[in-house]
């Protein structure tokens, strides 16, 4: 008699196929079949590492993830806007924007210059024009929630526009209170 277990397992193992299934599924359904067996929650984990790789995801904007998710960590920053959005949905990443909240402990709102010269080190300029970042918020005149500084960069492959918000909350507090604050649903992120 054939041996069932390991033809179930050479099923599961096949990541294109799986793939595509969890593709399809809502995250919660994909929870579902990591419960069924080992084989199914060791293939559950195998596509989450694929599908919700941030460093792949950030890459077309920072030749190097990693330095930008390290200070990322170090002073707070959020990552908001359709790109939060498309990663989440593990959606093809058709954002050309991607939009930052920076903490604003300190008054006037600033950035640091490591997150300045990584931007600048990628091939961004800024963009002079006033940029009404909005996102939906429920203030009367957004001017008085954040500040936004606009960089743009042309994507060698593509030859579309590539920019990265900063925005600056207009009052002490981190990303997060500022999202909170601004009453944004998660629509508008």
């Amino acid at each position: 008699a054939p041996d069932l277990r390991s033809s179930q397992e050479k099923i599961l193992s096949a990541d294109l196929i799986l793939g595509r299934i969890f593709s399809y599924c809502s995250p919660a359904s994909i929870i579902r079949f990591s419960w069924t067996c080992r084989a199914m929650h060791a293939a559950v984990m195998d596509y989450n590492r694929t599908a919700y790789n941030i460093d792949r995801y950030i890459s077309r904007f920072f030749s190097d993830p990693h330095e930008f998710r390290s200070i990322q960590a170090d002073q707070d920053i959020l990552i908001v806007g359709p790109c939060a959005m498309h990663f989440l949905d593990r959606a093809a990443n058709i954002s050309y924007d991607l939009d930052i909240v920076v903490s604003s402990y300190d008054y006037p709102p600033y950035y640091s210059d490591a997150l300045s010269c990584l931007i600048m080190r990628n091939g961004y300029r800024k963009d002079i024009g006033r940029f009404p970042f909005h996102m939906g918020f429920q203030y009367s005149n957004w001017v008085d929630a954040c500040t936004t500084n606009r960089f743009v960069r042309t994507d060698e492959k593509t030859s579309e526009v590539v920019a990265i918000n900063v925005i600056s909350p207009s009052f002490a507090g981190s990303p997060l209170s500022f999202i909170c604050t601004s009453r944004a649903s998660m629509s508008d992120l």
